[in-house]
């Protein structure tokens, strides 16, 4: 059966809150490394992040997982220092692509 977006949102929320909770406060979560686990979750943490489509859980990172957030953010910096550049590189690829 489908659940209703309330019932969604509170089950990523109780989510984050285990994630936050197990990272605790290091710097990754097997130490001062980052992991597989680390990139797998950079990977679905900096969709609601970065990519504004209103879903309200990026206002729950914000304001209830701040640390979940400064990973994503250590790792954005560690791994892609050009982040903004090519994001705004893409935006004009695919601008021009459906302009032809």
């Amino acid at each position: 059966s489908r659940h209703e977006n309330s019932v969604i949102w509170d089950m990523a929320g109780q989510d984050f809150m285990s994630l936050s909770n197990w990272l605790g406060s290091k710097q990754y979560f097997h130490g001062s490394e980052p992991s597989t686990v680390d990139c797998m979750l950079f990977g679905h943490l900096a969709q609601f992040l970065y990519i504004d489509i209103g879903f309200p859980q990026k206002t729950y990172l914000e304001n209830n997982c701040q640390n979940l957030v400064a990973l994503v953010e250590r790792m954005k910096t560690k791994y892609w220092p050009d982040w903004e550049e090519t994001i705004e590189e893409s935006k004009q690829i695919y601008q021009r692509s459906i302009q032809n």
